[in-house]
């Protein structure tokens, strides 16, 4: 078998075994491949340009709230209450990072939340609508209990309404102590108590 190519050259020739030859106009081919490629890759351009520019509004409702939100590698939006709602991009987001702030009296308080972050996960804007981001208080405190060879271990977790855990609580700027626990009675009695602590 014998192949010669000559890219430089207008043709380019194959010979197989059988002495059969065959000629192919390889430059125009080449260059109509190219053109193709050029064409498919400015279509997905173009696709990207056009999805990417929608926008849609976001609103943080949350008194106190200060969120961080994540959209692919690099881009983030930061949120407040006070700055109503904010234009970005129509795509789906994620929360890396919330903090609510309230005053009682003198004292400022301060919670963090952290993973899981419920439905702050993933929050899709789409274009032309408004997307109204509610968290943060009525907080629970669900109960986690478990029994390990007789042993009972109680452990709690404050859940905001967008199903969001938190982590930290400050008070004035300083972690608070472990949280007390009562135990009551059918009749309301207390009759056993003590703090949540680890080890």
């Amino acid at each position: 078998m014998r192949i010669r190519c000559f890219f430089e050259a207008e043709l380019v020739e194959w010979q197989t075994d059988d002495s059969e030859t065959q000629i192919f106009q390889a430059a125009k081919m080449k260059k109509r491949d190219v053109y193709i490629a050029v064409g498919i890759v400015a279509a997905g351009l173009l696709a990207l340009l056009v999805l990417d520019s929608k926008k849609g509004l976001i609103a943080l409702d949350c008194p106190g709230a200060e969120m961080v939100l994540a959209s692919g590698v690099f881009g983030t939006t930061d949120l407040r209450p006070e700055d109503g709602a904010v234009e970005v991009k129509a795509r789906a987001y994620r929360a890396t990072q919330l903090q609510i702030t309230a005053k009682d009296g003198n004292d400022t308080w301060r919670i963090y939340a952290d993973r899981p972050w419920g439905q702050l996960q993933t929050i899709k804007v789409l274009p032309g609508k408004t997307t109204r981001i509610k968290c943060g208080p009525p907080f629970t405190v669900r109960a986690d209990v478990r029994q390990l060879r007789g042993i009972v271990s109680v452990d709690y977790s404050i859940v905001g309404q967008a199903g969001e855990n938190y982590a930290r609580i400050l008070k004035n700027g300083r972690p608070q102590g472990e949280p007390t626990v009562e135990i009551l009675n059918d009749k309301g009695e207390k009759i056993g108590g003590g703090k949540f602590s680890y080890g």
